[in-house]
């Protein structure tokens, strides 16, 4: 255990005092950091207040306008008679655009349907044109209802959303708020990680054998130790490295997630709060009524947050990196000893990950149906359960289908690593010679 625990350091610290390694452990929060905060710093930056100059000869829109501007669209009355000049003096009046509604009645809204028209020196941005749009369009239709004699309270009602929650309840008869979508994304997230942190890591092990292959420094070092216990160490070292990573990617993501969530501001919603003021106002704008669905829904997903079962995520999350990672840096620390290049090594590698290749192309099956056989199945057999069973976390499945899979993924491991040492100790030795799965083999019934 001592030759070992000396490999192990000596992968551990050689590989995370390299610039790469420090330079990738910071950029990479900072890289995930700017992708999500960015665009939200930009936008703020960059949101110009707009004003737009409404003619309106009728007189029937412009005060519907007026009482739905926002902080960042202002609209002004401009007579007909000086269109003309706003058209040609957008700079000089700070207009952002010029919004011409034709003349019409009271009773006849098809002229401002169809040729109302938007006009500016710029290209004029989706969603200033969407924004009056939808004034336009729910002013007409409210004066729509109001000729034909319709309540239109009564048409708002019958237009409201049905919004289902989605409840689960335990063993204790315990009912828990969930969200489908919200689960849906973690377990994506979740699985996209164990498959990232897996084959980035096996690769590390394989380039790393067969640098030393090549160099001819296994040979001194095999000579103090047993090539098992070679790869043990490597295999373990660099998981550490992985480990070590993961968890300061963590650290400093939620340090700029903080940061970021200060610099930008956030809101904090609850359901049942939101639900009760929404139903107080009775919104009768479809915007309004917008915006209190996407209020209701984040209530609602902060609900499903709180119940997500983060301790047994968390937990699970580590078991499987650290298990699947040695099953796969099994085989790809096999494959390393077995070539002495890379280009030898495709042949070997295809067939090794395809089992992790498909248990990616199968989380979308298994997020329709979580607890369904082909979940179950795929979270129990050790290829492809340490993505499958992280795709699952979310939905909480049952403990003995998690304590089964891990036992499972444990005992493989042990299994593998024994198949993969008794090629592991040959083929680190082996130079020059092209091999095949048959010469591989044949190594597996090496005796010594």
């Amino acid at each position: 255990m001592g030759k070992i625990s000396l490999i192990i350091q000596r992968e551990y610290i050689t590989r995370v005092r390299k610039p790469a390694f420090i330079i990738m452990t910071i950029l990479g929060p900072l890289l995930f950091g700017a992708i999500t905060v960015l665009p939200i710093l930009l936008a703020q930056v960059s949101d110009e207040v707009r004003t737009i100059a409404v003619s309106d000869p009728s007189m029937l829109y412009y005060s519907a306008l007026k009482e739905k501007e926002t902080d960042k669209i202002k609209f002004v009355h401009i007579e007909p008679s000086g269109i003309n000049s706003a058209l040609q003096n957008f700079e000089t009046n700070n207009f952002y655009a010029v919004l011409d509604i034709p003349i019409t009645t009271q009773g006849d809204f098809n002229q401002v349907k169809n040729y109302t028209r938007l006009i500016s020196s710029k290209s004029i941005g989706l969603g200033v044109r969407s924004y009056i749009e939808n004034v336009l369009t729910e002013e007409i239709r409210s004066r729509e209802l109001e000729t034909s004699g319709i309540d239109k309270k009564l048409v708002d009602k019958t237009l409201q959303r049905v919004n289902i929650k989605s409840v689960e309840i335990d063993d204790t008869g315990k009912q828990k708020e969930k969200s489908a979508e919200l689960n849906m994304a973690i377990g994506i997230l979740l699985g996209v990680l164990i498959y990232f942190f897996i084959f980035m890591y096996g690769n590390m092990i394989m380039r790393g054998v067969m640098e030393e292959k090549t160099s001819r420094i296994v040979e001194v070092i095999v000579s103090s130790v047993k090539p098992f216990q070679l790869m043990l160490g490597k295999i373990i070292g660099v998981g550490l490295v992985g480990l070590t990573q993961f968890v300061l990617w963590v650290v400093l993501s939620a340090t700029i997630a903080t940061a970021a969530q200060t610099m930008v501001g956030t809101d904090k919603y609850d359901s049942q709060n939101v639900a009760k003021e929404i139903s107080s106002q009775q919104p009768t704008d479809p915007m309004q009524k917008d915006n209190a669905d996407v209020s209701l829904e984040r209530g609602q997903a902060l609900n499903a947050i709180m119940e997500l079962p983060f301790g047994k995520i968390v937990f699970s999350f580590i078991v499987y990196f650290i298990l699947g990672y040695l099953l796969y840096g099994a085989m790809f620390a096999a494959i390393g000893g077995a070539v002495d290049n890379e280009t030898d090594s495709q042949q070997f590698i295809l067939p090794i990950t395809l089992p992790m290749i498909f248990g990616f192309v199968m989380m979308q099956f298994v997020l329709n149906n979580p607890d369904g056989p082909v979940a179950f199945w795929l979270s129990i057999i050790p290829l492809t359960s340490p993505i499958i069973m992280m795709v699952r976390m979310p939905f909480d499945p049952p403990m003995w289908q998690i304590a089964l899979s891990m036992v499972s993924l444990a005992v493989t491991f042990v299994f593998v690593t024994w198949l993969a040492g008794r090629i592991y100790r040959t083929g680190i030795l082996m130079y020059g010679k092209k091999t095949s799965w048959r010469e591989l083999g044949k190594w597996l019934f090496y005796k010594g």
